[in-house]
């Protein structure tokens, strides 16, 4: 996981540092959150699998975001 928020951090370039600083907050809540959730999958790599493809790659998130 800290692989994607790495790559991510680096689509946020022309953010900025606050700004940075919530999407990343924000994005690990969410995937902690779905990593906890039992409807998203019946064990943590199941879910993780679905938490990436609903968020996409790092570079597709930082483009919906810019």
């Amino acid at each position: 996981m800290e692989e994607y928020i790495q790559a991510l951090r680096k689509q946020l370039k022309g953010f900025s540092s606050e700004e940075q600083a919530a999407v990343i907050e924000e994005i690990c809540s969410h995937i902690e959150s779905g990593e906890e959730d039992t409807r998203m999958g019946k064990n943590p790599e199941q879910r993780r699998k679905k938490l990436m493809k609903e968020l996409g790659t790092p570079e597709q998130l930082g483009k919906a975001l810019k």
